[in-house]
């Protein structure tokens, strides 16, 4: 059979996936390909993209530092936040697309790979056509789209994404599956690179659901007349040890590889602010618990989060998704009633229905967790858990795991139904979700002149007059790559992450920032006369200086560790001013200062932990093969 043939004959057999995948990706995607860039709470990707792109084309690895946000004073951004991402935008971005088509391939790729991700892991349980469903109600979740077009919490939904492909190597390790450990590996990575919150919240819970499984798994093999001697402890004596070791080996790695990132993160997070503005009065967790009939209140919303049950925000979780999750509950009981009624003769058959039913169960418990802990009633838990749960500050965050186990759960019913109706009953399922979502995804209340875009719009216009010597007209508010436009115009809204040195800055009398702005041209604060620029890049700069007298020069860098300094080529010592920049002195006539941002003793163990083991992997990668062939 030709290639062409071979098509044909999947097509004729699976146009139902056909169908529900094409008519998912084109709803989901519809106007991130034919409208404008909407506006959302959170418009700085086009400006991290930019600062990514600009370290990674300096020489920058891994990227850390951002010399324009800070208001020019500079701010490790990439330490702490999201990079694969805005990794995967700069690439976009350095291949020749604007910052606007950069941020939607980004978006673009979430909702493909998410569709990806779910269908994977859906598909080690279900049929094609049930696992596509499954897959569509979670890219077509409407917190995924209020997450998309309102939020714009564009590592958030990377996260959920990672989630996903986790889940699918998780479950194919267990069940000793091709490729196995490469998806485990990558999803977990993913994961640890793409948003810390999501990663704290379904780490755990993954954790358990591999336990679960690999318990499920004994099951449905006959093996609980052996439970002794299956959990026999021992390396290799055992499948469920050996299984357990090899997702250990999984977790581990996942740890070391991404160590470069998430070590330097957790222990250097002291030296910035982000305890002032992440644990602020408005992000404490109290005032943003859910009320149930807000998860079944088809409410879209622009606004914000509040106290109460009257959010800004939409938290509903969709009617097609209801719907499935009743239709499972309903098989449930049919097919337990059924199993009870038969008598109890333990055959294989009975036993793989009993242990389909008890996975489903325990699936549903960890759904059910995940909608309490967004719950008031939740609250005794996340005070007992406040010391790390408070960085989540929003209970509802837990709705970003929830929506990848509700998905499984309203498809699980469908892999029950009678095989004579049950395409009828996908599509017309996926028909009711296609229906009462698209409304989510159709982007016309984003372009509309709301009241929450006149704030938007008056945020514009406050940030193209902070930028008056820089003149965009004709480009797209925020999405502009200048570095000076991101340092007057971007910098008072990401603050985040300001060394801890650094003094907040301040507003005048006439509502214009202080002295923290600086142009591209200043580069001494106290000096009228400014120093040639021999090398200027984020991360290493050379000056110099020609000083009539000897004087304590001011530099509009701000201090954070692993800033190094050199005068003609030997090392030199420096302060710290009380606004946060480093500060030496320098004696009359000529001086070239150098500086570099170098690695701390942190920094430098996470970065060889995480290279030695990319380079085990690649090795490992190439033996394998080469091993297989030389057998």
């Amino acid at each position: 059979m030709t290639r062409t043939g071979r098509w044909q004959h999947w097509a004729t057999k699976n146009w139902l996936t056909l169908v529900i995948w094409v008519g998912t990706l084109l709803v989901a995607n519809w106007v991130l390909l034919t409208k404008p860039i909407f506006y959302t709470h959170d418009y700085l990707h086009g400006a991290r993209i930019a600062e990514m792109a600009r370290g990674l084309l300096e020489g920058q690895w891994p990227v850390i530092w951002s010399q324009n946000f800070g208001f020019g004073f500079g701010m490790p951004i990439f330490e702490f936040y999201a990079p694969a991402p805005y990794l995967v935008g700069a690439i976009f971005y350095l291949l020749g697309c604007n910052l606007v088509w950069s941020t939607k391939l980004l978006f673009l790729t979430v909702n493909i790979g998410t569709m990806i991700g779910m269908y994977l892991w859906a598909r080690e349980f279900f049929a094609s056509q049930t696992a596509s469903l499954a897959a569509s109600f979670l890219t077509l979740a409407s917190y995924r789209a209020m997450d998309l077009f309102a939020r714009g919490a564009m590592s958030e939904l990377w996260g959920i994404m990672a989630v996903t492909f986790l889940l699918s190597g998780v479950t194919r390790l267990i069940k000793q599956e091709k490729y196995s450990w490469w998806l485990t590996i990558f999803g977990g990575s993913l994961l640890c690179l793409s948003h810390n919150i999501i990663m704290m919240l379904a780490a755990p819970l993954v954790a358990i659901y591999a336990l679960g499984l690999l318990i499920w798994q004994a099951g449905r093999s006959g093996l609980e007349s052996r439970w002794r001697n299956f959990l026999r402890p021992g390396w290799g004596k055992s499948q469920f040890w050996r299984l357990l070791a090899q997702l250990a080996l999984a977790a581990g790695v996942i740890l070391l590889l991404t160590a470069f990132y998430w070590y330097p993160a957790i222990s250097e997070k002291d030296l910035t602010q982000v305890d002032t503005y992440i644990l602020d009065d408005y992000y404490d967790y109290h005032l943003h618990f859910l009320y149930l009939r807000q998860l079944v209140t088809d409410n879209f919303g622009y606004g914000g989060s509040s106290w109460g049950p009257d959010d800004g925000l939409s938290f509903f979780l969709g009617w097609a998704q209801w719907c499935g999750l009743l239709l499972s509950i309903g098989m449930w009981f049919y097919w337990l009633v059924r199993w009870c009624w038969r008598g109890h003769s333990w055959s294989a058959k009975k036993r793989q229905k009993f242990y389909n039913l008890l996975f489903f169960s325990f699936i549903s418990i960890i759904f059910g967790f995940t909608i309490f802990m967004t719950l008031l009633k939740s609250r005794l838990l996340w005070d007992l858990g406040a010391s790390l749960l408070a960085f989540t500050q929003f209970p509802w965050r837990f709705l970003g795991v929830s929506v990848i186990w509700l998905a499984w759960l309203a498809a699980w019913g469908l892999e029950w139904w009678p095989r004579q109706t049950k395409s009828v009953a996908i599509i017309s399922l996926w028909l009711l979700l296609i229906a009462t979502s698209s409304h989510y995804f159709q982007g016309d209340h984003y372009l509309e002149p709301t009241v929450c875009r006149a704030q938007v719009e008056e945020q514009v216009a406050e940030n193209q007059a902070a930028c008056a010597s820089q003149e965009h007209t004709g480009e797209t508010p925020f999405y502009i790559d200048d570095p000076e436009y991101i340092r007057q115009a971007m910098s008072p809204v990401l603050v985040d992450y300001l060394p801890r040195d650094f003094a907040n800055y301040t507003r005048a009398d006439d509502g214009s920032l202080d002295w923290r702005r600086v142009n591209l041209e200043t580069k001494v604060l106290n000096l009228e006369t400014q120093p040639a620029v021999l090398v200027e890049r984020m991360h290493e700069k050379l000056y110099d200086f020609n000083l009539e007298a000897s004087s304590e020069v001011e530099l509009a860098i701000v201090y954070y560790p692993g800033w190094t300094l050199e005068r003609d080529g030997q090392p030199l010592d420096f302060s710290v001013s009380e606004r946060g920049n480093i500060t030496i002195n320098l004696p009359v006539g000529h001086s070239r200062v150098g500086l570099y941002l170098d690695s701390t003793p942190r920094r430098r163990l996470a970065n060889w932990l995480s290279g030695f083991t990319l380079i085990g992997l690649i090795a490992e990668g190439i033996y394998q093969p080469w091993q297989k062939k030389q057998a």
